[in-house]
């Protein structure tokens, strides 16, 4: 009391009904002691009740009752005729209310402690008619609303009717310093209190920004989240002064367009202090959803326009759509090319890199994964019409520049799952001005290379076409390991000479499918610089380091010792029982002493 009176600390009383401290610091030097008493302080800090009291418990040691570190502890003091009430720490204090319901608010206040395993909701109802020193009569009964969290600092909102009177405190999820408010209400009448406490309940301040001011949301509006988000759209336009059919609403600015205007409020998941987006435009209809095109030209990606799309239009009508857009666009990369809507290219985009390209006869919504508002798409521009259809294969291409020691990045080749390995030979070579080798530049069974094996296109990529009619060489590599370099091109089987030419692609042993990837060069350039290839490749990766592993071990073996190393020594450590052995389980024998032999252990 005396370290409390030097710190000058004010002294308040959480006693329930009182208007001002029982005492005043100045006071506290006269009180008897059977007027203060410390309680812990720890849980009203987190439920605004305060805890367990130490009434008998004066002469136990502080760490007898779970004193440690910092304690938060209460000073309370009481009236001299206001006797103390004892709290133990499974005790539930919960902090009643009467409603008045002519003047539509809380007429009183006060606290039951109610012990907290045996505690019911019936109880808890005699509990609190005693302290109002209410008797019902035959024709009314009392309300019992659970309103925690409602206007406090702590607790979820909520507002339960107690209806079951045998259900336990502790099943309802009830902790101290919850509010529980009583209503009398005559029979037939409607009870105020639940309607008032309800519309508090759900009421919430929402925020928005202004149309023209996207990134701030300092508007708001206060709305009932049992409404629709359609009408909190009408209220928000009347508020920014556009009609409805101006504006549009998201979650936030990157979020895909709310379409659920029938919903409630609450089941978008909207709570007081939510904010959304306000956009201008009118809004999308279910189904259809904003995709962000950018142009791939070169291996890179530069925004090029927006589009809204039906998520059930194939990607065929899509690239119609495109088209028109691009007609009519002024943008200086697009400006002076000429095509139709077959000769896009549609693509995935993931981050830098360019996806799959998806089938033109599949919905968007099919061939994109997670189509929604704000999906980025790939766009190249061909010289030549392409068409993917569902029995067409995409494979990737790779050049290797033998002169240059580059390998160029993939290029899509799209050809039919029917065609033959002569066929993907000749679609190569005329890809990429390369030359068939005469064996099987011709069927002799069926010469005719009809024109639906494969679809007709040239790789966009202006650096893959080569010049001069050099022999056209291939291989097959797979997209696990490391990447494909000029080192790792070298030990790929070029040019199997057990493949037959004839066969299916599908078909083992190539077994191409989307996605596969084929490595092409110029043989005429390789043969010729064929000696300065084996001379320049690169060692394999850790074979100095395995070499000089095996010397050093060679070295130990031999004289016992690596040079820049210390002397290496071998343990051995045996697990024993002492009562055979009749030492200490703890010893470990030294290296080079007798060991006991097998038979002497005991296992």
């Amino acid at each position: 009391r005396e370290m409390l009176l030097e710190q000058g600390r004010p002294i308040q009383s959480p006693l329930p009904g009182a208007k001002e401290p029982a005492a005043k610091l100045s006071e506290l030097i006269d009180l008897q002691l059977d007027r203060i008493r410390l309680r812990q302080l720890g849980a009203f800090l987190v439920t605004g009740a305060a805890g367990e009291t130490y009434g008998g418990k004066e002469d136990q040691k502080l760490r007898n009752l779970g004193f440690k570190g910092q304690c938060h502890l209460l000073l309370e003091t009481r009236y001299a005729e206001v006797p103390f009430t004892e709290i133990r720490a499974e005790d539930i204090v919960l902090n009643i209310q009467l409603w008045n319901p002519l003047e539509a608010n809380v007429c009183r206040k006060d606290s039951v402690v109610l012990p907290g395993r045996e505690a019911t909701v019936h109880m808890l109802k005699e509990a609190a008619l005693k302290k109002f020193g209410i008797s019902l009569s035959a024709t009314e009964h009392i309300l019992m609303l659970a309103v925690g969290g409602l206007g406090r600092r702590w607790g979820n909102p909520k507002c339960e009717p107690l209806k079951v009177e045998n259900k336990p405190i502790k099943e309802l999820g009830m902790e101290s310093g919850e509010d529980i408010i009583f209503e009398r209400v005559k029979e037939g009448d409607e009870p105020h209190a639940l309607k008032h406490f309800q519309g508090l309940l759900h009421t919430a301040n929402i925020n928005y920004n202004l149309p023209a001011r996207p990134n701030d949301l300092d508007q708001r509006i206060t709305t009932d989240l049992r409404m629709t988000l359609k009408e909190l759209k009408d209220a928000i336009a009347t508020e920014v002064g556009f009609s409805t059919e101006e504006i549009h609403l998201k979650r936030s600015a990157k979020a895909p367009q709310w379409k659920e205007y029938a919903s409630s409020l609450s089941s978008l998941g909207l709570i007081d202090g939510s904010s959304i987006f306000v956009g201008e435009g009118p809004p999308r209809a279910p189904g259809e959803v904003l995709l962000k095109v950018f142009l791939l030209d070169s291996g890179k990606f530069k925004p090029l326009l927006q589009v809204t799309a039906n998520e059930n239009m194939s990607v065929l009508e899509f690239k119609t759509v495109v088209l028109k857009r691009l007609c009519k666009s002024e943008n200086p990369d697009v400006k002076g090319w000429e095509g139709d809507a077959s000769m896009l290219r549609v693509r995935e985009k993931k981050g830098k890199e360019a996806g799959k390209i998806p089938r033109d006869d599949l919905s968007l919504k099919k061939a994109i994964p997670r189509l929604a508002d704000g999906k980025e798409l790939g766009l190249q521009l061909l010289s030549s019409p392409e068409t993917v259809g569902p029995d067409d294969i995409v494979l990737q291409v790779r050049f290797w520049r033998v002169v240059d020691k580059t390998i160029d990045p993939p290029a899509e080749i799209v050809i039919n799952k029917s065609s033959r390995l002569q066929d993907l030979w000749k679609r190569l070579g005329q890809c990429f001005g390369l030359r068939v080798e005469d064996s099987i530049a011709e069927n002799p069974q069926d010469s005719e290379l009809t024109e639906d094996l494969y679809s007709e296109g040239q790789p966009t990529d202006p650096t893959s076409v080569l010049d001069g009619k050099g022999k056209l060489g291939m291989a097959k590599t797979s997209a696990f390991g490391p990447p494909l370099d000029v080192s790792g091109a070298t030990k790929l089987k070029w040019n199997d000479s057990s493949l037959n030419p004839f066969a299916s692609i599908t078909a083992s042993p190539l077994s191409l499918r989307d996605g596969s990837i084929l490595v092409i060069r110029d043989e005429d350039q390789y043969q010729a610089n064929a000696g300065d290839i084996e001379a320049a490749k690169a060692p394999v990766r850790g074979s100095k380091f395995r070499q000089k592993k095996v010397n050093d071990v060679e070295g130990m073996l031999s004289n016992d010792e690596v040079k820049g190393r210390p002397r290496e020594q071998g343990i051995r450590i045996h697990v024993h029982d002492k009562d055979s052995w009749g030492v200490d389980p703890e010893f470990v024998q030294p290296s080079g002493n007798p060991m006991p032999s097998d038979s002497d252990s005991n296992p």
